[in-house]
């Protein structure tokens, strides 16, 4: 891209509004993946509610040691 193209592209982009992110039900990024407390209703809720809040960026923190632990189960949770 052209600097004027990637100057126009950016000024179309809308301000990043956004949070770290762990649903209520969890104390940890561990518990947010964890099969005893993962909740993908729940997920689904908050972040609807973060939307119409104006939130249109969310980050989330994957532990590493929720890998080690059940690498199947995690990617499975992760994929829902």
């Amino acid at each position: 891209w052209s600097p004027d193209r990637a100057h126009r592209w950016h000024r179309a982009q809308g301000w990043l509004v956004g949070v770290n992110f762990i649903p209520a039900n969890a104390i940890n990024q561990l518990e947010m993946f964890q099969p005893g407390t993962f909740d993908p209703r729940r997920i689904d809720s908050e972040l609807r509610m973060a939307k119409l809040m104006g939130l249109n960026t969310v980050r989330v923190f994957l532990h590493d040691l929720l890998w080690v632990q059940d690498r199947v189960g995690f990617q499975r949770r992760l994929a829902r």
